[in-house]
């Protein structure tokens, strides 16, 4: 069935080419947004979070590691141990 929609695996690839040799995960974006407002309880906080120099993060903010698939993964890594408690 043709819809026009997109379908769930290409949104589960979503991305944005921002130049010839760089693109954006929408999807990861989205989702460790999510996360941080999961972990955090309310989207203020996860804003602000996203927002403070960490020093696990070598002092940079979540938010500006959000434009590799690298840097989504190490936010990632940091909720996680948030999460556990191993902060």
């Amino acid at each position: 069935m043709v819809t026009g929609q997109p379908q769930q695996a290409d949104r589960a690839q979503a991305h944005v080419a921002t130049n010839e040799t760089h693109t954006v995960d929408l999807d990861g974006i989205v989702s460790v947004t999510a996360r941080a407002i999961e972990v955090f309880g309310t989207r203020e906080k996860a804003i602000r979070w996203l927002r403070t120099p960490l020093p696990s993060l070598s002092d940079r903010t979540p938010l500006s590691l959000l434009n590799t698939t690298d840097g989504i993964e190490s936010i990632g890594d940091v909720l996680g141990r948030i999460e556990q408690g191993v902060w």
